[in-house]
Order: C-alpha cells, then structure tokens, then sequence
C-alpha cells in the first residue's frame, strides 16, 4: 500500500524512503523540504567554473571584438538631394594606404578656404545628417566642404577602430586632398572619436589652421575604462583585461590616444569646444578643461540637455550658427 507525502502542494520524490521521510519531518508532522544546494555545487562545480571564465575572460572579449569592428552604417543619403554639388572622392591614408572614400562639396564663391568634417565611432559621413546640414551653410559661406568615412567606417577600406591612433592620419590625408583642391586655409571639424583624430591630426600638421570639436575626450584609458565599467557594471580588474583586450585587439595603446597633451601645441590655434551636458559617453568636463587649458584662443560650449554628439540636435540652427560664426572670424577670407 502506497504512501503519499505532501509538503504544501508538492509531491514528495518517489526516491525518498518511508525511513528518509520521517527524517525530513519537521515538529509539526509535515514533511521538511529536501534541500541539496551542496551536492549540487560539488556534481556541477566544474561546469560552474567554466561558465564563470567564460563571463570574466569571454565575454569581455566579444564585446571587444565588436567594439574595435563596429558594424558599417550604410549611407542613407547624399549632397545632391539637398541641392549641392559634389564630386565622389578616394584617397589613401598616409599611413598605410588605406583607401579612404567621401565627397567633395565646393564653394558657391571659392575663396581658398575648406572644412574637412570627421565623424566619430558608428557614424559614416553623414553624421546623422550634421554634415549635410552644415555644408549647405558653409559652401555659401565660401567654403569647400570634405566629409569622409574614416576607416573602417561607412564605405572607406580598413577592418579595425582605434579610436584615434590611426585615424589621425586618416585626417591629415583628408587635409591634403582640400589642399590639392586649392584650399589655402583648413579647418577640421571633429566629432567624438573624430575630434581626438582631429587633435591628434592638428598636433601633427600645421596646415590645420582652426577645430570644431565636438564631444571630444581627453583620455582615451580614462574615457573607455569608465565607459566599460559603468556600461558593463564589471569591478576594476575586469576593465583593466579589457583594456589589455583592446591594446591586443586594436593593436593600438590607448596611452597613445591623449587628446589633452596636445593642446600646448593646439593653444595658438582657434579651438571651439562642444559638449552635451547630459554625456553619457564622454564627460562634459573633458572639453571644459582642455579648453581653459588652452587659454584664450578656445571657447567652450555647454549645451542643457544634449547628450552625446547631440548638441547639434537640441537647437539646429543654434548650433550651425555658432560654428559658422566661429569659423567666420577664425579662418577669414583672404583680402
């Protein structure tokens, strides 16, 4: 004759003898539930194991591995639907010879002057449309306009990121071709990643004469390392791996990418700092000391409410009329 236990509405397991049960009865008569944390941690403690090296050691890899491949962003766009001319455009990077794609938009009224426009990280030319937008003002202006994928971006040639280590030269090869255009002065605009290109580029070039730079990071260590701790809410041993993830991956250091050492070389020049003041990616306080560093050549801008690269976004005509206004008085027409 069948025994049946019950604690609450479950069945006891058909396994447990009548000896074992009234073991497992508790004061009151009721059957006490089996627990078997222990023996379950000793049969699987080495599948446990392996999962847990897969979090800290695999897992940190992958999302290195797509941070330092960014997926492409197609263009959705071009000049011509927005009443521009243009002229498809390639050319090496003088570092290794990259191929690097984009266009060129004159002036209405050539005056010698150019802007090179550089996006930043899961960007293409476009920039989400700033480019476009600011060149119909600009070539009014009398400026030709350049807005290129940097490597590894949009329709350029390359397979990996670095953050600014190699895309600065990248950046002086986009200078030369405005020069070779008959630019005569040049001015960059930067934003995120492209605006530590910029710098990086500036620092090495003279030939760039002003920057716009937009949601620019100081340090590149400080600005990852922050960013995968506070985006994957991993401890500090984990974020230094993955920083040594991504100097093996990158084959880049990111103690090479220091926007901020280059501004004693930078501070002569005209430099227009932006920042969005809800930057999630980059510390708004970044721009604002390398701005003061640079002294009274530099002007920084805080925009409420805008976060990464957004700035342009909250106010539009705002923030193109600042940056031809800027660029109006910091690369002026030659009499």
């Amino acid at each position: 004759m069948g025994a049946s236990w019950r604690a609450g509405s479950s069945s006891a397991s058909p396994g447990i003898t009548a000896a074992k049960a009234k073991a497992n009865m508790n004061r009151s008569g009721q059957v006490a539930p089996v627990r078997r944390p222990r023996r379950f941690v000793r049969r699987h403690a080495r599948s446990l194991l392996v999962v847990l090296l897969g979090i800290i050691f695999v897992l940190p890899a992958v999302l290195m591995w797509a941070r330092v491949h960014p997926a492409r962003v197609p263009l959705a766009d071009d000049p011509g639907r927005h009443g521009l001319r243009y002229q498809d455009i390639s050319f090496p990077s003088p570092l290794d010879g990259t191929n690097l794609r984009g266009w060129y938009m004159p002036a209405l009224r050539p005056t010698g002057r150019a802007v090179v426009v550089v996006p930043g990280i899961d960007s293409n030319r476009l920039v989400g449309g700033i480019s476009l937008r600011l060149a119909a003002d600009l070539v009014g202006d009398g400026f030709d306009v350049l807005a290129f994928d940097l490597r590894d971006q949009g329709t350029s040639d390359g397979d990996t990121l670095s953050f600014g280590a190699r895309e600065q030269y990248d950046v002086v090869g986009a200078v030369a071709v405005a020069r070779a255009h008959g630019a005569r002065h040049v001015a960059v605009i930067g934003l995120s990643m492209g605006a530590a290109a910029a710098m990086l580029a500036a620092a090495r070039s003279p030939d760039i004469e002003a920057l716009v730079l937009d949601s620019a990071f100081a340090d590149l260590r400080e600005t990852l390392g922050a960013g995968i701790g506070t985006t994957w809410h991993v401890p500090g041993p984990v974020v230094a791996y993955a920083l040594f993830l991504y100097r093996v991956l990158s084959g880049t250091d990111p103690a090479s990418v220091v926007p901020a050492d280059t501004i004693r070389v930078l501070a002569t020049r005209p430099l227009l700092f932006i920042a969005g003041a809800d930057d999630q990616a980059v510390k708004p306080s970044d721009g604002a000391s390398m701005a003061g560093a640079a002294g009274a050549n530099a002007e920084y801008v805080l925009v409420p409410g805008a976060g990464h690269v957004g700035a342009f976004f909250a106010d539009p005509s705002a923030y193109v009329g600042r940056v031809r206004a800027f660029l109006a008085a910091a690369v002026p027409p030659e009499p």
